[in-house]
């Protein structure tokens, strides 16, 4: 057994460039043995000094992906990537970044990186960018309910080759045109409000086609903010609504309230004062820290095994509970 290691060997070993060895040397990870009667033509280090350097480097290289390496693998921020984090309230591991560090990083799990990737692109790929579901050249929207014959309430869908109209039963399709002119049609409700009172960002509700909840909230989204004020679309089956946060006077029944919330991916819904609020349920600030106090920081937070902001966050939580209370 070989009681010591050339620098390429070492090189081999570590599966690093010869570059790196020197470097790890310079910086105290591997110490060069000895040799006062020069008769080794190269640095050398003992065996047992590698194998360790070795070890703990495949056990660094093992750990999962840093947030900033998952968010450039899938095209994200390293800060969207964090806020999935905390939405999906994860238990992230923090290890050594490296070998030539003591600093930490998280280190993600296969199955983190599954539920990040899957919630992730669901917020990407569905956000529509327009309703999708109105047509302004025919002022009409899909599933819009209509009385027909001045009795019987209709939907309008589209059947197999995309045409508007009302599906009457399983074999029975006729179109809007034909409807209007051989029907007495009329709407049920108005599908256009007043603009409102805005707010920042997006609520955003997603709802599988074939639930019973479906119709409910399209009725209810439909008549509380009308389609001017929230975009739409059908994405794999299911009904993605992205309603412009702000305040909507309606006295429109709440009884809907409770289904759209669980089905509210993101944002938070209201009902008060005789209008419907949609709101972000929380607001960025920027937070200056003094330089000095800085190292007081990262030391708790590396001691809590989590980052800077995160126990900033915790620390306000805490005190808006104390202050909610004291009041």
């Amino acid at each position: 057994m070989k009681a010591s290691y050339s620098i390429k060997e070492t090189a081999d070993l570590l599966n690093v460039s010869i570059a790196s060895v020197y470097s790890y040397e310079r910086n105290g990870l591997l110490k060069r043995e000895e040799d006062p009667h020069h008769l080794k033509s190269t640095m050398t280090f003992s065996r047992e000094e590698v194998e360790a350097l070795v070890k703990e480097k495949k056990e660094i290289d093992k750990a999962g992906p840093s947030i900033s390496e998952f968010a450039k693998k899938i095209g994200v921020y390293a800060a969207k990537v964090k806020e999935a984090i905390k939405e999906l309230d994860m238990d992230v591991e923090m290890v050594r970044s490296s070998v030539k560090s003591d600093n930490k990083r998280y280190s993600l799990t296969p199955e983190q990186e599954r539920q990040l990737t899957e919630y992730l692109s669901r917020q990407r790929t569905t956000r529509a960018k327009r309703n999708h579901l109105y047509y302004p050249g025919m002022d009409l929207a899909l599933y819009q309910p209509f009385l027909i014959a001045g009795e019987r309430q209709v939907r309008l869908t589209l059947n197999e080759k995309k045409e508007t109209g009302f599906q009457l039963d399983s074999e029975n399709f006729i179109s809007y045109v034909n409807a209007v002119q051989n029907y007495d049609l009329e709407p049920v409700y108005d599908i256009h409000k007043e603009k409102q009172y805005n707010h920042q960002g997006f609520s955003d509700i997603i709802v599988p086609t074939g639930r019973k909840a479906f119709y409910a909230i399209i009725d209810a989204i439909y008549n509380v903010c009308g389609v001017e004020n929230f975009n739409a679309d059908i994405h794999q089956g299911s009904l993605v609504i992205s309603v412009r946060n702000g305040t909507y006077i309606s006295d429109y029944p709440t009884d809907s309230l409770k289904v759209i919330k669980e089905y509210l991916e993101i944002g938070d819904i209201e009902v008060r004062d005789g209008a419907w609020h949609f709101r972000l349920t929380k607001k960025t600030m920027q937070i200056q820290v003094d330089a000095e106090d800085m190292p007081i920081f990262t030391a708790e937070a590396e001691r809590q095994r989590t980052s800077v902001k995160e126990l900033l966050e915790k620390y306000l939580k805490e005190t808006a509970k104390e202050l909610s209370n004291r009041n």
